[in-house]
């Protein structure tokens, strides 16, 4: 049985659920467990029925504190936790700038550039993922793994 993994939300334009796709070992990730959206602070009325019809029971905001201001707290019918990848505001974000395997721009790129240790640089390369790319004529896609480290020796640099 093919389910599709779109949901229409009336107010949001991309809304997801995240079952069906392939984990690294074989299988697939369930539906009705985690589903993504955009924006979920335009939703209609009706598109907070369909939410809540789904049975999401958490959302997980992942903007940081600058972003919330202009979204002030409302009464919602779901639990809502705050946590930002991106620090506690914009000054301490992480570097979002991500390089492609073999772009022989990197090493006139400033913001490469700036990087002063090697290894930091090297952890914003995106690396060809060859046993996940697909040739398919006009529908190929070329994967790349590219990770976000939050903490430890191996920490994604932050703009400071």
């Amino acid at each position: 049985m093919h389910r599709t993994r779109d949901l229409t939300w009336d107010g949001c334009l991309n809304v997801r659920d995240l079952g069906g796709l392939p984990t690294e070992d074989g299988g697939e990730t369930r539906f009705d467990a985690v589903v993504r959206a955009d924006s979920i602070g335009r939703l209609s009325d009706a598109g907070w029925a369909a939410l809540a019809g789904y049975g999401v029971r958490r959302i997980v905001d992942l903007r940081w504190r600058d972003e919330l201001e202009g979204d002030p707290p409302r009464a919602l019918p779901v639990e809502v936790v705050h946590v930002s990848l991106f620090g506690t505001n914009l000054s301490h974000r992480l570097v979002t700038q991500c390089y492609f395997e073999g772009d022989p721009f990197i090493a006139h790129d400033p913001i490469a550039q700036s990087i002063p240790d090697p290894r930091g640089l090297e952890r914003l390369i995106a690396r060809v993922n060859v046993s996940k790319t697909e040739t398919h004529g006009d529908d190929s896609a070329v994967a790349y793994d590219w990770d976000i480290v939050l903490r430890g020796s191996r920490a994604t640099p932050r703009e400071s």
